[in-house]
């Protein structure tokens, strides 16, 4: 057994694998996101930090259906943090968000301007991306999309006319006219 204050199984911002107390249920940064992400090998030591629950029959649980132990223990965590019927919307907005690839409810929205403009420096305003240069090279990787619809011209100029779902990664903002 390893020590779970030692290695991969430590939960410490140096690592990048903590959830916060104060960490949202939902969202990008959120609670659910945050378990949902994390590595299979490390779920027995998360179990034992942050829960009170026995590993008889656990352990089987992990290694036969890792998702299924990832789901009760972000359930688990958020339920004692905001209560059960945000564990409940957290699950609900993640399956909706990354397993039918549809956009969340909530999201930042952003005004935009009429006319045309180019799409990097939203992301930027968006708080997507740190920088133009960023931007631009997720639009060549082919991680932003309007709409559903994949952007990789990056000197393109769009103009809005109705609120617009931008999608860079797992990152989401509306961008409104």
């Amino acid at each position: 057994m390893r020590d779970p204050g030692v290695g991969p199984g430590r939960l410490s911002k140096s690592v990048g694998n903590y959830i916060g107390l104060t960490d949202p249920p939902i969202g990008a940064d959120g609670i659910f996101g945050k378990v949902m992400s994390l590595p299979d090998a490390v779920m027995e030591s998360y179990y034992r930090l942050v829960t009170d629950e026995p590993l008889d029959g656990l352990m089987t649980t992990i290694l036969a259906d890792p998702r299924a132990a990832k789901i009760r223990l972000a359930k688990t965590i958020i339920t004692r943090l905001h209560g059960a019927a945000d564990a409940d919307a957290a699950e609900a907005e993640f399956i909706k968000v990354f397993s039918k690839k549809e956009a969340p409810d909530e999201m930042p929205e952003i005004e935009v301007a009429s006319g045309p403009q180019k799409l990097a420096p939203l992301i930027v305003r968006a708080g997507l991306a740190a920088s133009n240069g960023e931007a631009i090279r997720k639009m060549k990787e082919g991680a932003v999309s309007l709409d559903g619809e994949k952007v990789s011209d990056f000197q393109r100029e769009y103009t809005f006319d109705k609120p617009t779902v931008l999608k860079l990664g797992r990152r989401f903002a509306r961008l409104k006219p």
